[in-house]
């Protein structure tokens, strides 16, 4: 191959996510390339349907019929001491979504993020099932039981890295698109009013050790997944390594809330603008 290699770096945002759909549109719109693909939680969903085969405008055909009827049928509720939902059903629809294919079958290489709630570290999912991988970079805290992979506790990337371009980069990427979908608007009052809870127990140490352990497990997930929200830095540009490149696109649908599916044409649109914006420079950075 005689041109640099193209990689999507996709962050998390829930609905939001279906811009990531408007962003291939204008790729291929464009012939640019994709050669491999790092999403975080709904990034990772769409990156990898498109790397299972699904045409962009089956993938939108798709996002049209989803509904919240659809949507609550994925529910399957748990005791609430790690989480509210199973998530098996969700993991279940990911393995129809992926056609139950493993990392290695797929035609573009993937890279899924989520976050090692323990060590509050990054971990990078590219082997296995891809499906299993989704649910842990889908798990919010506090709502879906955390993932158990290897021994980890893994939840939703974006808490450690909500827009992965430096996976990319470390993935042999030397020209980064970087699509960032997050929004403060996924900030919400109730997990804030949780970790205030948690931290607010009484502060005699004995006392405050009893009041936690009777506290759901969950909130203590929670309160460590907000405080790794504070903690997060944004991909930077600051140390590229030489010969790469990273381009920061950002659709205008940060109003949009992460629950908000029906509003998948303005996403989309949003996207494809978006992406088109920057289609030429890329163009330009491959013939160079």
């Amino acid at each position: 191959m005689n041109r640099p290699l193209v990689g999507l770096a996709l962050s998390g945002g829930g609905a939001r996510g279906y811009a990531h759909l408007g962003v291939l549109k204008a790729l291929n719109r464009s012939n640019i390339p994709v050669d491999l693909i790092v999403g975080t939680s709904m990034g990772a969903v769409v990156g990898a349907a498109y790397v299972t085969g699904y045409p962009v405008d089956e993938m939108e055909a798709m996002a049209s019929q989803i509904r919240w009827a659809q949507l609550l049928r994925l529910i399957d509720v748990t005791f609430p001491r790690y989480g509210l939902l199973k998530g098996q059903r969700l993991e279940q629809f990911f393995r129809w979504l992926t056609r139950d294919k493993k990392f290695h079958q797929l035609k573009t290489p993937l890279v899924a993020i989520a976050t090692d709630l323990e060590n509050k570290t990054e971990v990078r999912l590219k082997s296995g099932a891809v499906a299993a991988a989704l649910r842990a970079t889908t798990a919010l805290p506090g709502i879906f039981l955390p993932a158990y992979v290897d021994n980890r506790l893994l939840v939703d990337g974006s808490l450690i890295n909500p827009v992965p371009a430096s996976a990319a980069i470390e993935m042999g990427a030397e020209i980064i698109l970087a699509v960032d979908v997050t929004s403060p608007v996924d900030r919400v009052n109730l997990l804030l009013k949780a970790k205030e809870l948690y931290r607010g127990s009484p502060a005699n140490v004995t006392s405050r050790h009893r009041w936690q352990q009777m506290l759901p497990a969950c909130l203590s997930i929670v309160s460590r997944s907000l405080e790794l929200c504070a903690q997060k830095e944004y991909h930077s540009t600051r140390y590229l390594p030489a010969g790469k490149t990273v381009i920061s696109v950002k659709p205008p649908v940060q109003h949009i809330k992460w629950f908000e599916f029906h509003r998948y044409q303005e996403c989309v649109a949003a996207g494809e603008i978006a992406g088109l914006q920057v289609a030429k420079q890329i163009i330009n950075l491959l013939k160079a």
